[in-house]
């Protein structure tokens, strides 16, 4: 399994940046929990949520992808439940190496982060793994009845998006030729 996880992260330039993470992961961190490593990674997952309250599903779906847990969708949603699937390279390669790969941690973020957002107590379940597919379902269940103020205390987190923002013209500064000037000088000497 080492060599297998090694190979398809370095050979992937697309997860290749995501090698470290996956190391400590998959390799390192179960072998330290070892049978505790669901609910420890899913308390993790809950407390790293905390520390990046996002305050949207936008903005937890970008802040997901960043993290490099993999791409997050919601499949459906009503009032008790939202179903999130998690796929892409990465998850696809962890997969691939371990069908039992561990997913506590993203279904405790999600379950904390529903939570924040809709200010009602919510838990997350791992629904299914598809390795032919490269994906995980989780579920995240709310509980209309059950209010929590959590995300009155919590501090949000700005996510900064990685949509691609058109360049600003500046001022030129002062004493500064303008491009326009540029040019002129620039016509003037070929003349």
């Amino acid at each position: 399994m080492n060599q297998e996880l090694y190979q398809k992260f370095i050979t992937n330039p697309e997860i290749k940046q995501n090698w470290p993470a996956a190391l400590l992961r998959d390799g390192v961190i179960s072998d330290l929990l070892g049978e505790d490593i669901h609910s420890i990674l899913y308390w993790a997952g809950k407390s790293m949520a905390r520390k990046y309250a996002t305050t949207n599903p936008a903005d937890l779906i970008t802040f997901f992808e960043q993290s490099g847990l993999g791409h997050l969708t919601i499949q459906s949603e009503n009032k008790t439940a939202i179903e999130w699937l998690i796929d892409g390279p990465i998850v696809n390669a962890r997969l691939a190496v371990n069908a039992d790969a561990d997913f506590m941690f993203e279904a405790g973020l999600l379950a904390q982060s529903v939570e924040q957002q809709r200010g009602l107590i919510s838990e997350a379940e791992l629904n299914k793994k598809s390795v032919k597919k490269g994906s995980v379902v989780i579920t995240v269940h709310i509980d209309p009845k059950n209010t929590t103020d959590e995300f009155e205390t919590v501090a949000p987190f700005s996510v900064i998006s990685n949509r691609k923002e058109q360049p600003v013209e500046q001022e030129p500064m002062p004493n500064q030729p303008t491009n326009e000037a540029v040019d002129q000088h620039q016509d003037q000497k070929t003349k």
